[in-house]
C-alpha cells in the first residue's frame, strides 16, 4: 500500500524480485507507484522454473518471473535470466541464489 510509503517517506535504491510469483497484470499495475519509490526494479528469474510454471497453471494467471522472461513488455525494469546458473532444489530451478557465489 503507497499510503505506509508515503507517510514515513521511503525511497529505495532498487527493487530486486527473486523468482517473484507476483501476478504480471498486478504489476503491470502497480509498476507506475513501485517507480514513484525506487528507480531501479530488478527482476531475477529462471525461463525454466518449474514453482513459477507450477503457478501459472494452478492460478491460471502469468506471474512476473515466468512471464516477463517469455513475453515481451515495455516496462523500465532489468530482467536478469539466472538459467545458466548451477541450482540446487532437484533440478527444479527455483532455490539458487543462497548457493551460487556468481550471486553474491
Amino acid at each position: 500500500n503507497g499510503e505506509i510509503f508515503e507517510e514515513v517517506g521511503i525511497n529505495l535504491t532498487n527493487l530486486i524480485f527473486l523468482n517473484p510469483d507476483y501476478e504480471l497484470d498486478t504489476f503491470k499495475n502497480d509498476y507506475e507507484e513501485l517507480k514513484s519509490y525506487c528507480p531501479n526494479i530488478t527482476l531475477y528469474a529462471d525461463s525454466r522454473d518449474v514453482a513459477l510454471k507450477f503457478a501459472v497453471r494452478v492460478n491460471q494467471k502469468t506471474n512476473v518471473g515466468f512471464g516477463a522472461l517469455s513475453d515481451s513488455h515495455t516496462l523500465d525494469i532489468d530482467i536478469v535470466d539466472t538459467g545458466d546458473l548451477d541450482r540446487n532444489m532437484n533440478s527444479q530451478f527455483h532455490g539458487y541464489f543462497n548457493i551460487n557465489r556468481v550471486m553474491v
